[in-house]
């Protein structure tokens, strides 16, 4: 059974995770935020990728409905979801590493782990 700093880690790695697949699957960039400094000062639009969506959470567990929505976002259950647990800091991740369960038990079907520290391999 892993640890619960085991099970932080892989949390903490996933969670960039997310928000780097969930970029590259939705058509449209959507305003995020209108947001502005504290003192009352000009406001800012901030706009999201331009194609895709950010999936973004932090802290604690993810919940089923954040989970869900990035499954959704990708298209679907049985779209190809590419995981990177770079950020997990091991020298190596097996083809079934547990971090793929979270997404596997909310229903994803062709999860594959590619474990590099090349954007280029990443990109590609």
């Amino acid at each position: 059974m892993p640890s619960s700093r085991s099970s932080r880690r892989v949390l903490f790695a996933t969670i960039p995770l997310l928000v780097s697949l969930a970029c590259a699957t939705s058509p449209s960039a959507t305003p995020l935020s209108s947001a502005g400094s504290i003192d009352g000062s000009a406001r800012t639009t901030v706009v999201g990728p331009e194609r895709g969506s950010l999936v973004i959470a932090g802290g604690g567990a993810l919940g089923p409905e954040i989970i869900e929505r990035f499954i959704s976002l990708a298209g679907g259950p049985d779209a190809r979801i590419v995981v990177i647990p770079t950020a997990g800091g091991a020298d190596s991740y097996a083809p079934d590493w547990n971090g793929l369960a979270l997404l596997r038990n909310a229903g994803a079907t062709r999860l594959t782990v590619l474990h590099t520290n090349s954007r280029r391999e990443a990109d590609a």
